[in-house]
């Protein structure tokens, strides 16, 4: 099951918008090299990225590491912006969510970047996603985090620690490390 009947849908309209804005605003920019940056020091040898949206991170991670990447994405439109995007064909894009992977296969890293907020069943998907864990491979969440002062709709977009811990104490996941600079969170998760 691809999308949800309560989910937030990125169709034909509002997935080039995103795109595009994504492209655009400083702190979504800054929030990709922040994703990427962290992606670089991995040695893993297959990624997979959750939630991929027009495939930024992906594109550029994959043009500086030598693992396998592969994305997913529920959204059709989503999926062919980034395929339109990676020229390089690094990145194996398809349709799948955090509830459905397509690829037969084991990752060494799993990782959602501002896509974790929009899971509905954070714990559920966990759950499954860890399943996909290559042995000592590890779930890494990427998000903007809480603040003060920003409205709740600002806020219902960021990293939520108390639903993270919740989700992955279900899942069966341990937290292993966090990294945070004023804007951005990542958090480990392991077996």
């Amino acid at each position: 099951m691809l999308y949800r009947k309560d989910d937030e849908k990125f169709g034909l309209f509002l997935s080039p918008l995103y795109a595009l804005g994504a492209r655009l605003a400083p702190s979504i920019r800054r929030f990709y090299a922040f994703a990427v940056e962290d992606l670089e020091g991995s040695k893993a040898s297959s990624i997979l990225d959750v939630g991929c949206g027009p495939g930024d991170v992906a594109i550029k991670a994959a043009s500086s590491l030598r693992a396998e990447f592969y994305a997913v994405d529920p959204s059709a439109a989503m999926i062919w912006i980034a395929r339109h995007r990676s020229s390089s064909g690094r990145v194996r894009f398809d349709l799948g969510s955090s509830r459905r992977v397509p690829f037969k296969r084991k990752f060494g890293i799993i990782y959602a970047s501002l896509s974790f907020h929009h899971w509905p069943d954070k714990g559920e998907s966990l759950s499954y996603l860890k399943g996909f864990l290559a042995d000592k491979g590890e779930i890494r969440i990427y998000e903007f985090k809480k603040r003060r002062g920003v409205s709740k709709a600002v806020n219902a977009h960021t990293m939520d620690m108390d639903s993270l811990k919740e989700a992955a104490g279900i899942a069966g996941l341990k937290l292993s490390s966090k990294r945070e600079t004023k804007e951005f969170i990542r958090v480990t998760l392991k077996k």
